[in-house]
């Protein structure tokens, strides 16, 4: 059994090994024999000795009873909270808590069945692709801990400290004075804050690892994308889990009424993108550098054939037919290489959807603002 505390220890030695901690493993787990555990290792609420689909009911119907009691504060009775037109507004804090606690989970195994895929494929000794996999998966408890930590400061700060009104109070519900409310609210505010700090340093994590190893040597068939496609694949699978996360808060909460709420939408569909198309740079460059190679050895092949029928006196009709037939085959092969595409997709269609679907939150904003602005009049009259 593990010894947990050891009362013995002098002061000056537990300053000292405050100071030996390496805030870089926290961040970047390092290397170790342990593999497959670093790569399997839990993270938020999987940590609890529990069944995870019970912690997160008992969590998310935490949090619906945070707003019910948010809502009751401004002198609304219960009744009102659960009329059904307005549940998805009244809902939307624990829709974002439970669809992260989904998405994590399922974005940690499809990254890490993307990343098996790609070993064939990446260059690099086996050491350090492990050491890549887990940065791009594992998140250390002192990690975990510690942004729960700032979401509860964040929270206490602004709520109780600076008096702020509460993020779903539409500017005038603020923090009561009875401490079982209060409690419940920055409890609950400081869960969410604590899942979307999760989420947001897994994005990072994710998104930087996938760049860096895409920079490493990569071995591209320029004729059959097939071994690439992960990569692509893994991309798009980061950027759609931002994607849903902006239609869960757009969707619920309804079309935005100021301009900051504009220029949030905007940025948010700017950073799906952004998600997608950043971390497969280095493989773009590679399948270029390649395609370039295999167009540069087809122009040569018709240099020679140029040279031969120029230098040649005179060829026969069987000659002739040769290199006829060996230029329209060339020239048919170029054209294949030319419309293979550059991204780690199918082909240029499957790019150009990876890309839409990185913008549906703001192709679902323009969609409805033009059915609101300019068909809803024509239909109402």
């Amino acid at each position: 059994m593990t010894q947990v505390t050891e009362p013995g220890i002098p002061r000056s030695g537990v300053l000292q090994r405050l100071r030996a901690v390496n805030i870089r493993n926290i961040v970047w787990p390092p290397s170790s024999s342990e593999g497959d555990y670093c790569i399997q290792a839990d993270v938020g609420l999987q940590r609890l000795h529990a069944p995870y689909w019970l912690c997160v009911l008992a969590c998310t119907g935490f949090l619906i009873f945070a707003q019910v009691v948010e809502y009751t504060l401004r002198g609304a009775a219960l009744e009102d909270f659960l009329v059904v037109e307005r549940w998805p507004r009244r809902l939307a804090v624990p829709l974002v808590f439970l669809y992260i606690l989904v998405a994590l989970p399922m974005l940690k195994t499809f990254t890490v069945e993307a990343l098996t895929q790609l070993r064939p494929v990446v260059r690099i000794p086996d050491k350090d692709y492990d050491v890549f996999m887990r940065r791009m998966v594992c998140i250390d408890l002192r990690l975990d801990l510690f942004l729960l930590l700032a979401s509860t400061f964040s929270v206490v700060l602004l709520l109780a400290v600076l008096g702020l009104p509460t993020p779903m109070g539409n500017g005038v519900t603020y923090l009561p004075g009875v401490w079982w409310q209060a409690g419940t609210i920055l409890l609950g505010y400081s869960l969410l804050g604590w899942v979307l700090l999760l989420l947001l340093f897994s994005s990072i994590r994710l998104g930087t690892g996938l760049g860096d190893l895409a920079q490493k040597p990569l071995t591209v068939n320029v004729f059959d994308p097939t071994h690439l496609l992960p990569f692509g694949q893994l991309s798009l699978r980061h950027s759609l889990t931002l994607v849903g996360l902006i239609l869960v808060l757009i969707i619920p909460l309804g079309r935005p009424t100021e301009m900051i709420d504009y220029l949030v939408i905007v940025e948010l569909s700017l950073g799906s993108v952004l998600s997608l198309i950043l971390p497969l740079r280095g493989v773009r460059v590679q399948i270029r550098r390649a395609k370039t190679l295999v167009l540069h050895h087809l122009s040569d092949q018709f240099y020679r054939i140029q040279t031969n029928l120029v230098n040649a006196q005179k060829l026969e009709r069987a000659e002739l037919e040769t290199l006829s037939k060996n230029a329209g085959d060339l020239d048919q092969l170029r054209r294949f290489v030319l419309a293979t595409p550059v991204w780690p997709f199918r082909n240029m269609a499957a790019t150009v959807r990876a890309v839409l679907t990185a913008m549906s939150p703001l192709l679902y904003f323009l969609v409805t603002e033009l059915m609101r602005t300019y068909f809803l009049p024509l239909l109402t009259g």
